[in-house]
């Protein structure tokens, strides 16, 4: 059922990508990283997808460097503004198309500015936006993705990061796509699935680098499968948003530590007792939860790299509900793989 759709074919191939690209991703981070060791500084550029992918760097850059990036927004660049120069910075920009609009504009705007671009993308051609902004393209090279939904890119730019971050990625890519084959063969995804449809609004919880994919799940769930969703880290759900939901809705928590935080409980324990319908993904060795249903799984090692494992999750879910619906998941509503926005 999974097949019957470009979504679900380029869900699919995930794991066999990881294994056939990690070494080339490396490769071109190792270069990357030795042109720009010398900028203390990074400011990060995405949107959809892309942005989200932004957010997982922002934490991967803090953890391995103790600085952290700035998430840049493309609408500055089209204000008048005082004079500046970015010369300590390197600016890292997510386009899978090259062709993004604002944030081609934004790069090219920093590269005025004598920031050094690079560019994160997928797009063959050198002399995309994105590449004449750039000084330097790391190039996914994961061939097309025909579905407008992000899936095979976002975890190619995850993987990407975490090169770029200076982490040994061959490995793990193993190991993630071991963990990847076992969520596209679980029956449970049908199972949650079928909650989820039901829901009035879904809710996608994390804490730290799991938050970006949170944020995708929620992005998918309303592009692919029409229901209005969000995602909050742990921390913020319990600052308000906890108090919105109810039995009417559904709550997905990502959980990727051994044992739960205090933040974690006290979200299981508002839900319990609210009624509200819950999930919890997580791994094989993590400790026992309260829930609905806790779906473990056989996590790579490396934190980071459950990132994607729980991407793929959402994707599964999303494409399941939207099969359901009678959406065609290749083209939603609305959308198209490139967005004109400048």
């Amino acid at each position: 059922m999974i097949t019957q759709s470009h979504m679900g074919q380029e869900i699919e191939e995930q794991p066999s990508m990881l294994m056939k690209k990690s070494g080339d991703w490396h490769r071109q981070a190792g270069q990357i990283r030795n042109r720009i060791e010398d900028r203390p500084n990074v400011l990060l550029l995405g949107r959809g997808s892309s942005g989200n992918a932004c957010i997982f760097a922002s934490y991967l850059f803090s953890l391995n460097t103790g600085r952290h990036p700035v998430e840049f927004r493309p609408w500055i660049t089209t204000q008048d503004l005082p004079d500046s120069i970015y010369d300590d910075s390197t600016a890292l920009a997510y386009s899978v198309s090259g062709q993004s609009t604002d944030v081609s504009h934004a790069a090219a705007w920093l590269n005025s500015r004598k920031s050094q671009v690079i560019g994160i993308t997928n797009a063959p051609d050198e002399n995309c936006h994105l590449g004449q902004a750039s000084d330097h393209l790391l190039h996914l090279d994961i061939g097309p993705e025909l579905a407008v939904p992000a899936t095979k890119s976002l975890c190619a730019q995850l993987f990407a990061t975490a090169a770029l971050c200076g982490l040994e990625i061959d490995e793990a890519a193993g190991e993630t796509g071991r963990a990847m084959k076992e969520v596209i063969k679980s029956p449970f995804v049908d199972e949650i699935a079928g909650t989820l449809n039901r829901a009035r609004t879904t809710a996608w919880i994390a804490r730290g680098l799991a938050i970006s994919a949170a944020l995708d799940a929620a992005l998918k769930m309303q592009e692919t499968a029409g229901i209005p969703s969000t995602a909050w880290s742990t921390a913020e759900f319990l600052h308000g948003p906890i108090g919105s939901v109810n039995s009417e809705d559904a709550v997905i928590l990502f959980v990727d530590t051994l044992k739960p935080t205090q933040s974690f409980d006290a979200v299981i324990k508002h839900l319990v007792t609210s009624g509200t319908p819950f999930f919890v993904i997580a791994g094989m060795d993590s400790s026992p939860l309260p829930g609905d249903l806790t779906m473990r799984f056989s996590m790579p090692s490396p934190k980071w790299a459950m990132v994607p494992v729980f991407s793929l999750f959402s994707q599964m879910i999303a494409l399941n509900i939207a099969y359901r619906r009678g959406l065609d998941p290749d083209r939603p509503s609305g959308l198209q793989k490139v967005t004109q926005t400048i």
